[in-house]
C-alpha cells in the first residue's frame, strides 16, 4: 500500500523494553537458621555470687537487693560425660548485674557471673556439632532468703529461665533493584473537618461546629 509523502503515520504501539539496569537481581546473604530450640527453667539455684566493681567507699556489711541478667551474651562449655550422645551437658556462664546496699544505706551497682548446668537434647550427630552455633537468652531473678555479707561474695537463691537456640548459617536469596514501597502517611488522632462543610448543610457531612 502506498502512502502520501505528507500523510501522518501512527507510531508503533509496542512498548519499549526496560533497560537492563532496571531489572531486579538477586543476591545471596548468610543468615542464621534455627535448627532446634529448647527452654529450661531452674526454679531455685543455690549458689555463691561474687561481685566485682564495688567501690571502695562502700561500707560493709552489704545487703543484696536485686540480681538480673546483663546485656552481655552468655558463654558455655560442655561437661564431659562418657556415653552421653543423646543429650548434651552444658555449663552456662551468665553475666549479671546486681544492686547492693551498704551499712550506711547507700546503693551501689556491681557485676558478676552466675554458673548453671543444664541438659539439652542433641539433635545432630557428634561429628556435625562443629557446624552449629548456640545462642542463649537468659532471665535471672533473685529469690528471698539472701543474708548479709561482710565481703563481695553472697550465698544467693536464684530463679533462672533459659532459651537455648541451635543455629546454622545458611545462604538466603534477596531481591535487589525493586522499587521501595511508599511510606504510609501519618493519620490524625481525631477526624478532620471537611473543607466544604457549613453549619446548615445537609447530613452528608457528619462534622458540625460546636455552638454554645
Amino acid at each position: 500500500m502506498l502512502y502520501h509523502p505528507y500523510e501522518y503515520r501512527k507510531p508503533p504501539s509496542h512498548k519499549p523494553k526496560p533497560a537492563p539496569c532496571c531489572t531486579p537481581r538477586q543476591e545471596n546473604v548468610l543468615l542464621p537458621k534455627i535448627v532446634a530450640c529448647e527452654r529450661r527453667t531452674i526454679p531455685c539455684l543455690c549458689t555463691e555470687l561474687t561481685l566485682e566493681d564495688l567501690p571502695c567507699c562502700a561500707v560493709p556489711p552489704f545487703q543484696l537487693l536485686k540480681v538480673r541478667q546483663s546485656g552481655a551474651q552468655p558463654w558455655w562449655r560442655p561437661v564431659d560425660r562418657p556415653g552421653e550422645y543423646q543429650r548434651m551437658h552444658m555449663k552456662i556462664c551468665i553475666p549479671v548485674c546486681a544492686e547492693v546496699k551498704d551499712s550506711c544505706g547507700k546503693c551501689y551497682h556491681a557485676s558478676g557471673v552466675v554458673e548453671a548446668e543444664v541438659f539439652v537434647k542433641n539433635v545432630c550427630s557428634p561429628c556435625d556439632t562443629w557446624h552449629q552455633q548456640v545462642f542463649i537468652i537468659p532471665c535471672v531473678r533473685l529469690l528471698p532468703g539472701c543474708e548479709r555479707s561482710e565481703n563481695c561474695t553472697f550465698c544467693v537463691k536464684l530463679e533462672i529461665q533459659l532459651e537455648i537456640y541451635l543455629l546454622r548459617p545458611e545462604p538466603c536469596a534477596v531481591r535487589k533493584g525493586d522499587k521501595p514501597e511508599k511510606p504510609c502517611p501519618d493519620l490524625p488522632m481525631y477526624p478532620q473537618p471537611c473543607h466544604d462543610c457549613r453549619p446548615h448543610q445537609d447530613d452528608s457531612c457528619h462534622w458540625r461546629p460546636w455552638v454554645n
